[in-house]
Formats: structure tokens, sequence, C-alpha cells
């Protein structure tokens, strides 16, 4: 058996002040991977009512808090023997960190899942679930790797990766967001489904509508010089039949264009900053 050491924190609610002590295992804060540690806590940790982010330095200390407005199905949190459907990674994570790493996959970035003891067949599950998940033209090259705290200390160089630990703390994160309207859109309808089958055509079919979009900015960058936000907010209206196009959608297909396919997204500009780029000259 491995003793997990562990720290205990003091977090209060920032909405209704309730406040609990949570433990969180001590080699997070030894390792120098990382620079603050986020952690999500879910409705019934601290308070019955809210779910809220905080923010810990390598210390131990508390430097903020962030809200959250997840309205995504409740799933109980546990492990399980074998990981057969999204809702049992969901289960086994949490939310926050499964939208981290939908986001890590949405851009085909590394994945590391930190364990306090690896289970060899766990990564074959995850990876094989993923790999059924996708279709064929979103398959990601880098598959997620489960490693020990030790291996995890000792890495170097990674902080262009997702890195979470096996209860769901961000470890490491090359992004500041900490919403994710599409990817939570996306996990919603899922988790609405128990069947694994119904859920890889929903997955499926929500991923074939996001790549067509990313086809449609790739042909605009290659016909014109420059594409505006808001005329490109306008264009996805008509093309999509959608209600309202928001300014995440537009950051995430950027994202995904430029870490996923290489492609140059320079050409997509914010007309108010060209304008004013224009009047100081």
């Amino acid at each position: 058996m491995v003793e997990v050491s562990e720290i205990s924190l003091h977090v209060k609610c920032p909405m209704c002040n309730a406040e609990k002590t949570i433990k969180v295992p001590s080699y997070v804060f030894a390792s120098k991977a990382f620079g603050a540690l986020k952690i999500q806590i879910p409705k019934g940790s601290v308070c019955l009512e809210h779910q809220f982010v905080i923010y810990v330095d390598k210390k131990g200390n508390i430097r903020s808090y962030e809200t959250t407005d997840y309205q995504l199905p409740a799933v109980k949190r546990e492990k399980k023997e074998k990981l057969l459907t999204l809702k049992d990674f969901v289960g086994m994570v949490g939310e926050f960190a499964t939208l981290n790493v939908l986001h890590a996959l949405f851009l085909d970035l590394p994945i590391i899942i930190v364990q306090t003891k690896v289970d060899p067949m766990m990564e074959k599950v995850i990876n094989g679930t993923l790999d059924a998940l996708f279709p064929r033209f979103f398959k990601n090259s880098n598959g997620i790797r489960i490693i020990d705290r030790n291996e995890f200390k000792s890495l170097q160089n990674i902080e262009n990766c997702l890195a979470i630990d096996e209860e769901g703390f961000i470890l490491i994160s090359p992004w500041e967001i900490n919403k994710f309207e599409i990817e939570e859109d996306l996990l919603t309808k899922v988790l609405k489904l128990d069947d694994f089958n119904q859920q890889k055509i929903i997955f499926q079919q929500l991923l074939t509508s996001f790549f067509r979009k990313l086809n449609f900015i790739g042909e605009l960058l290659l016909s014109q010089d420059v594409v505006y936000e808001d005329d490109l907010k306008d264009k996805f209206k008509k093309q999509f039949m959608q209600k309202r196009v928001s300014n995440y959608e537009i950051e995430l297909i950027k994202a995904v264009l430029d870490k996923r396919f290489q492609k140059d997204v320079s050409k997509i500009k914010i007309r108010s900053f060209n304008k004013l780029k224009e009047s100081l000259w």
C-alpha cells in the first residue's frame, strides 16, 4: 500500500461564505512543473449550492477563487475497474478536469494523468475509449499517458501539455481559461446518454459540425487577406443557421487551426483594433 501525505486547505465559498477543510496530496506542491494548482470544488464539497475553482500556490496558500456556472448533468465521483463511457471518465476525475481534457484533445496536445499507483490497463482502456469516440478525421496523435508521481516530478520541458492528478487536480495547463463553452455543450449532450454507442454517435455528430466550421474558415483564409471576427460571426449565422456565435467559439476554432492543423490564423483580426492602429498612424 502506498502512503500519501496530504496538506489541509481551509476553503471558503466565494458566494455564500460556507467553510470547510479539504485534503490535497502534498506531492503536487513539491513539483516545480506548474505555477498554480487549479482545484475544482464541486457542489457538496464545501457547500450544497455552489461550485468554483481555487488557485493554490506552491506553498499551499489559496491565492484566488473563480466561480463557475457549469450546467452539466450530475455524475457520481467513483473509480471503476473498466472505463467504458465518457460518463465513467467524468466519474473518475470530475467535470472540470474532463473539460480541460476535451480542450487538450481538441488542440491535439499531450495529456498526462498522474496516479499514486499506475494501473497499466487503465491507459489502454482510456485511449481505446477516446479512439472509438473521435471520428477518423479528428484522431489525436498524442494519446493519454498515465504515470506515477515520482515520474511526474522528474519530467522536464512539459509546459505545452495538460497534466491532471487522478483526483482531478490540474497540475499543468498551457491556458488560463477556466470556462469551456463548446466543450461543456458537447459534454452535456453526451452525459445525458448512458449507452456508449449513443454517446459515440452524438459526439461524432458534434465534432463533424465543428470540423465543417474549421474547413469553412480555412477556405476563407485562403481567399481573403483579412478576415474580421464580426464578419465571421455573421457568415457563421448564415452558413450554419446559428442564432448566436460566441467569442469563445471563434477563439477555439483559431486555436484548433493553429495547434492541431498548424494553420496561420493571423489574418483573423478584430476590426476595432485595426481601426485603432490606423488612427495611430
